[in-house]
């Protein structure tokens, strides 16, 4: 729990807690250091070798993608944004993308 802690402190909130062996599952988002504690500590009791992953969470970033063709060696135009849609708020894979021609 220290470790989860220490690693928090240079991330900031929120953050992703996430068991470790454990198929994808269990994965919270956590504001503050009471939920961090509590999801922590499931985390570990849910993975196959007791350990969690806490990573920076991604939550209100935005992704931009731009679609190009190439015109001649080297030189590329830029067609048009792509932009993702992400039904679960990040990128999982999920996701469709949508361009504005």
């Amino acid at each position: 729990m220290e470790d989860a802690e220490r690693v928090r402190a240079g991330l900031g909130y929120p953050v992703v807690i996430r068991p470790l062996h454990h198929g994808g599952t269990g994965r919270r988002l956590v504001y503050n250091v009471e939920e961090l504690r509590v999801v922590a500590s499931r985390g570990i009791a849910a993975s196959l070798i007791g350990q969690i992953l806490v990573e920076e969470s991604v939550l209100g970033w935005e992704e931009l993608e731009l679609g190009g063709r190439p015109r001649r060696q080297g030189a590329k135009i830029t067609v048009c944004f792509i932009e993702n849609v992400d039904a679960m708020g990040v990128h999982t894979g999920d996701s469709y993308c949508t361009a504005r021609c």
